[in-house]
């Protein structure tokens, strides 16, 4: 009785001093666990945390909370807002907390304008491919160009069929480099894909083509990458095995040298907002996990994943 009497005195407190906003506000708390232990070689044992060299590890990929919220300003205009940040729930060491995506904006039929630290648009397009994102084997071994930036304007939008990104970054670094990006989203029935690109004023140019074909039991998609003169291949697909439960496979290779990775594994839900997975895969997986070093690595991983 106590407790919820507290819990009901705080949120009466906060409504009247109009912290979360006026009565038209929309708030939502978000968040995902993301946590596997997995069996790595080629360990690189400098790194904090993982000194004992190849063997078992616990680790969190991703994890994130966050709170966003949009207001109604009347004849279809909305303010919003978006503040998420990882946190690492493994370990009490390190960096504990960064930044993702934080941002506040408005919406209306004209698409979304927002300013702050963004997916850039070539990420956004390419990540759509990635039956393994935020893990050892997902596409940052081959896809060289992951960028959340900061400081950056963005405008998006969808009509038709088509959806429309871009995104301006003035000044991101000491020789104030500008930083501009661009993806244009199709769907035609069963395909769809998206064109990307991103480049910086020193010179550096990336461009990008995606397609998924989704044939009804399943899907393939296939991602071709020009990054500052390095061609990269990407492809992956995805199997349904039942209403709960995919097979997902994933080959890359980054400028036509060797294969840079390899990874299969079953993905299986167990509720609305609780998956569990099992995956092995191997290359050069030290491009996306710092733990491991330069060179061939393996990781056979089980992760579980709660959205919230």
């Amino acid at each position: 009785m106590r407790k919820t009497f507290t819990m009901t005195a705080i949120a009466a407190a906060i409504a009247t001093t109009g912290f979360v906003g006026t009565a038209q506000a929309d708030v939502t708390v978000f968040g995902k666990a993301h946590i596997d232990i997995a069996s790595l070689t080629n360990v690189d044992n400098t790194k904090t945390g993982y000194s004992a060299g190849d063997g078992m590890y616990v680790a969190s990929h991703a994890s994130r909370f966050g709170v966003k919220a949009s207001e109604d300003l009347g004849d279809g205009l909305s303010a919003i807002f978006h503040a998420e940040f990882q946190v690492d729930m493994t370990n009490t060491s390190g960096t504990l907390f960064s930044a993702r995506n934080n941002f506040a904006g408005l919406k209306g039929g004209f698409g979304t304008v927002l300013a702050g630290v963004h997916d850039m648009p070539y990420k956004m397009s390419i990540s759509k491919a990635d039956p393994f994102a935020d893990t050892y084997v997902d596409y940052n071994s081959v896809i060289q160009s992951d960028t959340r930036q900061s400081g950056v304007v963005m405008y998006m939008n969808k009509f038709n069929g088509f959806g429309v990104n871009l995104a301006y970054a003035p000044n991101v670094n000491a020789a104030g480099d500008a930083v501009t990006g661009a993806s244009v989203d199709f769907k035609f029935g069963p395909v769809d894909g998206s064109v990307a690109y991103e480049g910086d004023a020193g010179g550096v140019t990336n461009t990008a083509l995606r397609v998924r074909y989704d044939f009804g039991m399943g899907d393939v998609s296939v991602v071709g990458a020009s990054e500052n003169n390095a061609n990269n291949t990407y492809a992956s697909a995805n199997f349904k095995l039942s209403d709960t439960m995919k097979l997902s496979a994933a080959y890359g290779q980054q400028n036509g040298v060797g294969n840079a990775l390899t990874a299969i594994g079953i993905h299986d839900k167990l509720g609305k907002k609780v998956g569990v997975y099992a995956y092995y895969g191997s290359g050069d997986l030290y491009k996306k996990a710092p733990v491991l070093a330069t060179g061939s690595s393996t990781a056979i991983s089980l992760g579980m994943q709660y959205s919230f």
